[in-house]
């Protein structure tokens, strides 16, 4: 039982680290414990049509209501990426959200590659999928990096609406459509805690130990690198430009996130503490996790992005 008993949820923003995390939540709680809400889960897979904030919100809370309220009472953590802000009046427990951030242009970047990736490890048919058409595919063809993330900003659909920081929040209810500095600290304050990537085995170790996780796994998701920053210059200046409101909210986390971990004096404890336990199972948890992962690649080969 998690030692504060809060709802934990969690805002699974791609390419975050997120798949490492959620490795870590399925194997802490029972299936009655944890509500995944991805784009399987909702029903998603055959959505063509644009979807908004009042679009998600409705989808989810009635997938919500649909579960009795005496299985609601067990939840202990929500998670994925379609996790409108406000879902938690549905539950008893008081509510903590979280998330992670990533800086922008390398978050676009990782985008591609997984989907490249993704597509080039799918069979001739599975290259069909709907999913490639709307993510993925410019004019039906494999396109470099530039000309993929120019299109893709431009289609709002199901399978893109992840590629900018800012237009994925605003979907999901966190922030306004205006990125300015007093709507990115009213998106915050939404959040108990907010994770960065680049520091994510510190930040990580924190999560872990508000969720009581016990057991321990290796990165996963690691995607084949396609692009890679400096790769060219050019590349490199468009993807900033196209960055650039996410840049604003990701500054803005990086200060908040280091207000956060100042006032918290236990925050070095609990990391130092979660390392050593970390370090001592991982020895013996990861061979189980790595046949047990083989197992589930074989059974679904396509991934929610």
């Amino acid at each position: 039982m998690v030692k504060d008993d809060y709802l934990y949820i969690y805002l699974h923003i791609p390419r975050t680290a997120g798949t490492t995390l959620i490795k870590h939540i399925e194997a802490r709680y029972r299936d009655d414990e944890r509500l995944k809400l991805y784009r399987k889960e909702l029903n998603l897979n055959k959505v063509r049509r644009v979807l908004e904030h009042a679009d998600y919100k409705n989808i989810v809370e009635a997938y919500i209501k649909k579960i009795p309220k005496t299985k609601r009472e067990k939840i202990k953590i929500i998670y994925g990426h379609r996790v409108p802000y406000g879902i938690h009046k549905y539950f008893k427990r008081k509510a903590r959200y979280f998330t992670f951030f990533r800086e922008p242009v390398a978050r676009v970047i990782s985008s591609y590659n997984l989907w490249t990736t993704s597509y080039e490890n799918e069979s001739r048919l599975g290259k069909k999928k709907l999913v490639f058409k709307n993510g993925y595919l410019v004019d039906g063809k494999k396109a470099g990096i530039d000309a993929w993330v120019k299109r893709k900003i431009e289609e709002d659909n199901i399978d893109t609406t992840g590629i900018t920081l800012a237009r994925f929040l605003s979907k999901l209810g966190y922030i306004g459509r205006k990125v300015n500095e007093s709507d990115v600290g009213d998106c915050f304050k939404k959040f108990y805690f907010i994770g960065i990537v680049e520091r994510y085995k510190k930040d990580s170790l924190f999560i872990y130990h508000k969720l009581d996780i016990k057991l321990f796994f290796k990165n996963q998701n690691v995607s084949k690198k396609y692009y890679r920053l400096g790769d060219s210059s050019r590349v490199d200046k468009m993807l900033q430009g196209l960055c650039e409101r996410d840049s604003t909210i990701y500054k803005l986390a990086l200060l908040w996130n280091k207000e956060f971990v100042d006032n918290n004096v236990d925050y070095g404890i609990i990391g130092t503490k979660m390392a050593l336990k970390r370090n001592f199972t991982l020895f013996f948890t990861q061979p189980f996790f790595e046949i047990n992962n083989m197992f589930q690649l074989m059974k679904d080969r396509i991934w929610d992005t």
